[in-house]
């Protein structure tokens, strides 16, 4: 009996599913969602992904919506249970074709708005910054949080024993003493050292601008290379406190 009524209620929640879609799309085979957490929402298709070769998707963060049926049909997210919880829990929200054009335009406007930020600064190398192979990978060194070379020996052996060194370390810190995340100084750092564009750092700082802490983005307005990061930085920090 318990199995007959699981089913039962599944059949129902998948109904109410279909006609919310309905609601939304009419019968254009469309799903449009809002992932509302600061996270991915990890989404299994159970049997019928099985069956197809496909086991799921990680709908990422994003300021965006997504079309997800861009990625698979509309029956596997529909018949997904993780997906049916994802928007009874809020994580995600549907959106409608209008809102998504909406939101696509709005990003299109504040991008020109970041591009016009960040326009003519280009990043100046400064005398006493080491030089760096830009061939050479380059790696985050999670105490410091300094950009440095990821191995001076490109041998197998010495990539396997960096590696294991790496495993018997302690976990870093979330942040550094001052306060800060290692996120942010890596962000300032990248310009330091001129490896990003003032652009893409505009892009880093807005993409994630609610993982920043307020003292995050202090540190940033005060030490970031490019008067536009800064700028920014204070700019959503202002914004964060005085909300309108």
């Amino acid at each position: 009996m318990a199995i007959v009524n699981e089913e039962e209620n599944r059949r129902r929640v998948e109904e109410r599913l279909k006609e919310a879609l309905r609601d939304f799309y009419g019968d254009e085979k469309v799903l449009i969602v809002k992932n509302t957490t600061k996270g991915c929402v990890s989404i299994g298709f159970g049997r019928v992904g099985s069956e197809s070769g496909h086991v799921g998707y990680l709908i990422e963060r994003s300021r965006l919506p997504i079309n997800l049926t861009e990625k698979y049909p509309i029956e596997y997210w529909r018949d997904s249970p993780d997906f049916r919880q994802a928007l009874a829990k809020g994580w995600l929200q549907i959106v409608s074709k209008e809102e998504y054009e909406r939101a696509l335009e709005a990003e299109r406007a504040h991008e020109a708005r970041l591009a016009a930020l960040a326009k003519n600064e280009q990043p100046r190398q400064k005398a006493h910054d080491v030089e760096i192979n830009p061939l050479q990978e380059q790696v985050i060194n999670e105490r410091t949080a300094q950009l440095e070379p990821a191995t001076n020996d490109p041998t197998i052996a010495a990539q396997v024993a960096e590696y294991e060194r790496r495993l018997n370390e302690p976990p870093p810190p979330p942040v550094l003493k001052d306060g800060r995340s290692v996120r942010a100084e890596a962000l300032v750092e990248k310009t330091r050292r001129g490896q990003i564009t003032s652009l893409d750092a505009l892009k880093e700082l807005d993409s994630d601008a609610d993982l920043y802490t307020d003292d995050d983005l202090l540190y940033i307005s005060k030490h970031a290379e490019y008067e536009s990061v800064k700028s920014f930085a204070t700019s959503i920090l202002t914004a964060r406190r005085n909300p309108s």
